[in-house]
């Protein structure tokens, strides 16, 4: 697992080149670039297209469908986060 607390950095490209990106959880609420750029970023890279973005909201923090969709993510997840939920989301 790799975490990143605010914006993109190096990790999405150092789990990459390793081999081990199954799978990116962004969360909307980012400081700086938010899950939406996260998804875009990811979804929009030739290299990266094929890896899966489901896009993590709270319970009481609207999705902003525009900015989804722009985005190209392959779902979304409310926290908390239930585990077994997750496991047949993925």
């Amino acid at each position: 697992m790799v975490a990143v607390k605010s914006g993109l950095g190096y990790v999405l490209w150092d789990a990459y080149y390793v081999g081990r990106m199954d799978i990116v959880l962004a969360d909307v609420g980012l400081p700086g670039k938010s899950g939406y750029d996260v998804a875009r970023y990811v979804k929009h890279h030739p290299r990266l297209s094929h890896v899966p973005v489901l896009l993590m909201t709270g319970a009481f923090e609207p999705v902003d469908t525009g900015r989804a969709e722009a985005s190209g993510y392959d779902g979304v997840l409310t926290k908390p986060l239930d585990p077994k939920g997750l496991v047949r989301r993925v």
